[in-house]
């Protein structure tokens, strides 16, 4: 039984934070703000960060000056020709040190022959002998966010050095990691690897994250031959498609192509999503129909027990910012909109769904809408008056905050839309910011990668996916100066640890910006 009244409850449990930050060893108190996707660009007439109206962030830069930081290949764990995203951007900001990611793992492993030896995937291949049929699904692209399309041939050299005949892939088709219209590309991957596609749809279907079930029964239900449209072969599907709608491969609806390829109760199916967020909901649903999670193979975690994925090592990441403020007997805050809640929990604690002590989470739910280019300003206003009623409270030594703006608006490959964002983030910066200096809290602002600031190709093309350029990182304090004006991701940890006068880990290889 609770020891309060239920109307007490929330002011007791404020109460006791209040306590512990004022009677532990922490004094000082450090804001990050991550603007997702907000890199820096040419000043051209494809940059929409630069070309919104952003007074307030534009005067900080110049006042306190800016370090330019890395976001891509080797520094965040990636291949050093890969761009970066928001899972590896917010694992190495917390980690303030390299973390291989799995795309390098299982590249590694592929190469160096040990992935043939992986026992589930061996069993898995003797499963589907017994059928003489293996099934294949994941997002077919070589954007290295969420899948890469390279691993499927691993996948593949298996299943025929298995001797089974039939290989059907459900091919998930990106149009957002990558150009808005490149499936082809991806699917002629597949054709030359001698296999059969037995169903096409864009990830809009099939890899949703916020409750959107419809989206993601749609894509399940083309995959089991329910309901779904049937075109001759992709070739045909993509062409429809392009004639009815000028929208992106990510939004096209599921397709089934090979009415003898459908996964049944019996089928084994293998996801090469390697990243979990966006493949959760698409695998509740996916064993809801029938299939056994003995006969389903991922290669990511996508749940806690419910399917074991291949062993390829996810990296268990100790000492992050966020356990060395825990550690230290500190307060924090993580708060973020639906988008980007699993990036500055999960992703920045190191991979670990474990709340530290004396660690609160705000989760703004993000607007329901089919494109963001709808809702420029998404719940960024929101999240900022829930913040600001939590620093009324002087609560916290460590605030991190994502405003997913610049990067999921972005993605829509809008650049008018993207302005309008910027402008929404500068006004709710100009509001919380001196806000958070009169409480005390040093404040720095960054990104986890590039994204608004290069809205067209070097060919006049829409880009909506991710960029290689730097981000900046901005420390708002008159007393201090950044002395490294070059850094990357790495490097926010240890200033932020330093800010809070704690000592920054052997682990932590990434820098002191000041």
């Amino acid at each position: 039984m609770n020891k309060f009244p239920e109307n007490l409850q929330h002011e007791a449990f404020t109460n006791f934070l209040f306590y512990k930050m004022t009677n532990s060893p922490l004094s000082k108190k450090a804001y990050l703000i991550i603007l997702d996707g907000y890199g820096l660009g040419n000043h051209d007439a494809g940059d929409a960060i630069f070309n919104g109206k952003s007074e307030y962030i534009d005067g900080l830069m110049k006042q306190y000056g800016y370090a330019q930081l890395k976001t891509h290949g080797a520094v965040v764990g990636l291949p050093e020709f890969q761009t970066g995203g928001s899972e590896v951007g917010h694992i190495t900001i917390g980690a303030g040190r390299e973390v291989k990611h799995l795309l390098t793992k299982i590249n590694d492993q592929i190469d160096s022959g040990k992935f043939f030896t992986n026992e589930k995937l061996k069993r898995l291949m003797q499963s589907a002998k017994k059928q003489n049929i293996l099934h294949i699904t994941g997002l077919m692209s070589d954007g290295g966010i969420h899948s890469f399309i390279h691993h499927i041939s691993g996948v593949v050299q298996m299943a025929q050095q298995a001797n089974i005949e039939n290989i059907y892939v459900h091919a998930i088709l990106d149009g957002r990691d990558v150009g808005e219209r490149t499936a082809k590309k991806y699917l002629t991957i597949l054709d030359n690897l001698g296999i059969k596609i037995a169903s096409i749809g864009g990830r809009f279907y099939g890899m949703d994250r916020d409750n959107n079930w419809e989206r993601v029964e749609e894509a399940v239900n083309c995959m089991i031959g329910v309901g779904s449209s049937v075109e001759e072969n992709w070739k045909t599907a993509l062409d429809t498609y392009y004639k009815i709608s000028e929208d992106s491969d990510y939004y096209m609806p599921p397709v089934l192509l090979e009415k003898s390829g459908v996964i049944t109760k019996d089928s084994v199916v293998i996801n090469i999503n390697y990243r979990t967020d966006r493949m959760m909901m698409f695998s509740q649903k996916l064993l809801e129909f029938g299939v056994s999670s003995q006969n389903y193979g991922i290669f990511g975690p996508y749940s806690d027990d419910a399917i074991q994925p291949f062993n390829f090592g996810v990296s268990s990441v100790k000492n992050t910012i966020g356990e060395v403020v825990a550690n230290a007997g500190g307060a924090q805050l993580r708060i973020s909109e639906t988008e980007k809640f699993n990036h500055v929990t999960f992703f920045m604690s190191g991979q670990t769904k474990i709340k530290f002590q004396n660690e609160e989470r705000i989760l703004v739910p993000s607007p329901k809408c089919k494109s963001y280019a709808e809702k420029p300003e998404m719940s960024a206003r929101e999240q900022t008056d829930a913040l600001i009623e939590k620093v009324e409270k002087n609560e916290y030594n460590l605030i991190i905050q994502n405003y997913a703006n610049a990067d999921l608006v972005g993605h829509s490959g809008s650049e008018k839309a993207v302005e309008k964002a910027v402008e929404v983030l500068d006004e709710c910066l100009k509001k919380i910011i001196p806000f958070a200096l009169k409480k005390g809290y040093q404040v720095f602002i960054t990104a986890d990668h590039g994204n608004g600031e290069c809205m067209f190709t070097e060919n006049g093309e829409v880009n909506s996916s991710h960029t290689k350029n730097f981000v900046p990182f901005i420390m708002v304090d008159e007393n201090k100066i950044l002395k490294h004006r070059f850094g990357s991701l790495q490097d926010i940890a240890p200033t932020l640890l330093k800010a809070l006068e704690l000592d920054i880990p052997k682990e932590m290889t990434g820098v002191e910006l000041y």
